[in-house]
Order: C-alpha cells, then structure tokens, then sequence
C-alpha cells in the first residue's frame, strides 16, 4: 500500500514540476530578446529570481508559476492571447495572480494605484510576489549604469514605501 500511494504522490510531483518547467519555457518565450535595464542581463533571470525568492514563503506551485509570469502579460502585445494561454496551461488561479500582478499602462495607472489595487484584492499570492519582485528589483538597482543617484535614490524611495505598504497589508492577511 505504502508503494502505491508514494508511485501517486511521486506520478503528482512529476506532473507538477513538467508545469513548472512549462511555465519556465513559457515565461522564457515571452521575454526572448528582452534585457534588463542595464542591457546585460537577460530579462528571463528576473521572473526566475522573483519564483526563487517566493519558494522561500510558499509551497505552492501555482504560486511559482504565476511568480515566473509575473510579467508576461505586461511584456506581451497580446495580452488577452497570453491571458488565455496562461489560464488554459496552468489554470485560473495562475492567471487570476498573474492578471492582478499586471499594471494597466493602457489607462495610466500610477505606480500607486497599482499597488493600491493589488493590496485591495486581498490575494496574498500577489502580494508575495510583488514583495519579492520589488525585493529583487532593488537588489538590482546598482546595475543600471543610465540613471543618476537622484533617479535611484528616488527609485528606492518609491519602492520602500510600496514594499511597507504590502508588508503591512501582507502581515493583516497573515493574522
């Protein structure tokens, strides 16, 4: 008995670490061609820093994957293509956290209201991965040779107060 139920648990495993695998190839076709901001680093190892800061929190693998595509819909000129994509591959939940993650650059919206809107879902996924997102953007925010010490300084600013702001919300969650 105990060797059926670990060939299920393991044949369960297998399936979930090939969607992960999946979700990685995915993220890593979207951003094909895509740098970071010092123009060095391939944008891919982003997303892939963030899924590794978010394994640290939680153990759940639809969360990894929405961490790995965190930014597919925002990098895509295809959104509702990638949305599909992403929701028939890896499930609603995958899509739901990645669809809340994205920021609304066709109505404008502030880096504020963004926040605002991720914290008003009350997901605490999203929240955890925009933590780690905004954690690995400002361990990285050295590397980017074209802005001033005023630009990063304010950068840092910004992402410090967001950072506050989600852990406060984050921690009410958590109670």
């Amino acid at each position: 008995m105990v060797k059926r139920i670990a060939a299920k648990t393991k044949n369960k495993l297998d399936y979930k670490y090939d969607l992960l695998r999946k979700a990685i190839d995915y993220a890593f076709d979207i951003h094909q061609g895509q740098y970071r901001a010092d123009n060095k680093t391939q944008y891919i190892i982003h997303p892939l820093n963030v899924m590794v800061d978010v394994m640290q929190f939680s153990y759940n693998m639809n969360v990894w994957m929405a961490a790995v595509l965190h930014d597919t819909l925002e990098d895509s000129d295809q959104k509702n293509k990638v949305y599909v994509d992403i929701e028939q591959n890896f499930g609603i939940e995958v899509a739901n956290i990645v669809y809340i993650l994205t920021r609304r650059k066709d109505i404008d919206e502030t880096y504020d209201d963004y926040i605002e809107r991720i914290v008003f879902t009350k997901s605490y996924d999203a929240m955890l991965i925009k933590i780690c997102d905004i954690s690995h953007n400002l361990k990285t925010l050295n590397d980017i040779p074209s802005i001033t010490e005023k630009e990063r300084f304010e950068k840092q600013l910004r992402y410090a107060e967001a950072s506050k702001y989600l852990m406060s919300e984050f921690k009410k969650q958590c109670e």
